[in-house]
């Protein structure tokens, strides 16, 4: 190959990258009104570093995802419990009333609140 214009992966990403692309000069002839442009490019992978850095990548991607799902999880369970209140509480007003804890509402509200406290360990 000849003279190469390497762009360092370091500068661009902060690491190494196992993947190298070299692109080589252009070379361009203009023949009979038509011009052509030939470059060499070449591609060096590193086998070893690209699986590990594909496992490392699958790895993050796999805690981060069940982080999320867990997060939300409890939003979600957040967001029931208080839309539940304020139909409670609605139903209170109305009726004048004090059911804010009446059965199985109170058991399903404790069971919700448990659940986000042991995510929360």
């Amino acid at each position: 190959m000849q003279e190469t214009n390497d762009i360092d992966s370091v500068d661009i990403l902060g690491y190494e990258s196992p993947i190298k692309v070299f692109c080589g000069k252009m070379r361009i002839s203009y023949e009979n009104h038509v011009a052509q442009a030939v470059q060499d490019v070449g591609i060096d992978i590193d086998k070893d570093e690209l699986i590990r850095a594909l496992k490392y990548d699958r790895n993050q991607y796999d805690k981060g995802y069940i982080a999320g799902y867990n997060r939300k999880a409890s939003e979600v369970a957040n967001e029931f419990i208080k839309a539940v209140d304020d139909m409670i509480n609605l139903i209170s007003e109305m009726t004048g009333l004090d059911i804010t804890y009446y059965g199985k509402y109170a058991e399903l509200k404790n069971k919700y609140k448990e659940l986000i406290d042991s995510e929360d360990t």
